[in-house]
């Protein structure tokens, strides 16, 4: 039984995300080198591996939000889910049965004492 209802590719969705992190990673050692070798860092390469590392961190999130298109699908919480099981009427409301033997009569329920905490 699939749960699923999203009809975008897990697979293209990993891919994206691969892309931004890949440029994230890019971003972070550029920074990395630069900070290493101090004055001695070419800035020409460390620049471009910067702008490369943003812009294919930008692509990935920007493809994401065009596919998945998350602010279309906002979960409202307000708002129940429907899981095929709410108004059939054919089915009885559920109840706590205490299977005992023959001739043994279950406990008096008391509300208040059900509220206390143990040991009061």
């Amino acid at each position: 039984m699939q749960t699923n209802n999203n009809p975008t590719s897990p697979a293209l969705i990993f891919g994206l995300a691969m892309v931004a992190g890949g440029g994230l990673t890019a971003m972070i050692v550029a920074l990395g080198i630069g900070v290493i070798r101090g004055a001695e860092a070419d800035s020409t390469v460390i620049g471009s591996v910067f702008i490369a590392g943003l812009l294919l961190l930008a692509l990935g999130i920007g493809a994401w939000v065009g596919l998945v298109r998350p602010f279309d699908h906002f979960d409202d919480i307000n708002v129940g889910t429907y899981t095929g099981h709410e108004g059939h009427g054919h089915e009885p409301a559920h109840t706590e049965e205490l299977l005992l033997p023959e001739g043994v009569e279950a406990p008096a329920h008391d509300a208040h004492a059900a509220a206390l905490p143990a040991g009061h």
